[in-house]
């Protein structure tokens, strides 16, 4: 009796072992994700009061959208120009997202963000001020936000050219903070090689460390026929927060020894 007792309490150690070897198997296959959201109420508040501040919130209205009705979680501002008849439909409109938002996995780190501005209006065009564009991560330093183009032989002091886009243009962008910046060994030319934000790190911080980073764009809009000093002139705080997507056995013994 005893020698049996012996013989299953060695079987369902040897049970369980192979278990516990599966469990931690199938959880490697699993993968935590990020989801990155932009806080869209502060959004849109700042700018409007920005507007208004300028006596401009009777002829332009901010407001933030989804950007695709497939991805709701993708947001984007809408600065729509208003009719100055009552009961017109706005004139125009000139919708800026910055990207990524929406759920990432955990590689590849995040290198750059993508600044994406569309000008839908008649008469108005849109100049973004690199070189007074900021970023801030985790709440730490404000850098310059530097935008990556083909070839960048420049050296970082020099400063940056405005990008223009007219009427009926779009402009896409890749940007990074100015210490993400360096020099090519081979071709001499600077790259974005260091990490914006390393997900893999952001998973492991506690809970209560706040996942954030901002960017602050400097956006001009004026009439193609006035003059600079009539350009109205937004700093646009896109703040966007972090959430770690925990992904979990479904299977709950499989859970319950992963916890162990």
């Amino acid at each position: 009796m005893t020698t049996d007792l012996l013989i299953l309490t060695i079987y369902f150690i040897c049970v369980g072992y192979v278990l516990y070897q599966m469990a931690l198997s199938l959880e490697r296959r699993y993968e935590d994700q990020i989801e990155i959201h932009l806080e869209s109420d502060p959004l849109q508040t700042d700018v409007t009061q920005q507007l208004t501040n300028q006596g401009k919130a009777n002829q332009i209205k901010a407001e933030v959208v989804a950007a695709n009705p497939k991805s709701p979680k993708s947001r984007s501002l809408v600065l729509s120009l208003l009719s100055p008849i009552n009961n017109r439909p706005p004139t125009g409109s000139i919708a800026l997202q910055v990207l990524p938002q929406g759920k990432k996995p955990l590689q590849p780190p995040l290198r750059t963000l993508n600044v994406q501005l569309t000008n839908r209006s008649p008469d108005m065009q849109i100049y973004i001020d690199w070189d007074r564009c900021s970023m801030t991560r985790m709440q730490g330093q404000t850098e310059r936000v530097i935008r990556q183009i083909p070839g960048m032989p420049l050296d970082l002091l020099q400063a940056q050219v405005f990008s223009v886009v007219n009427p009926g243009q779009m402009l896409n962008a890749q940007i990074a903070p100015e210490s993400s910046f360096n020099r090519n060994a081979e071709t001499r030319l600077l790259e974005a090689k260091a990490d914006l934000i390393n997900f893999e790190t952001i998973v492991q911080l506690p809970d209560i460390v706040p996942k954030t980073y901002t960017l602050g764009l400097l956006v001009w809009l004026k009439q193609i026929t006035e003059d600079d000093t009539q350009a109205v002139r937004l700093l646009i705080p896109f703040n966007f927060k972090m959430e770690v997507l925990r992904d979990e056995p479904a299977f709950p013994p499989l859970k319950w020894l992963l916890s162990r």
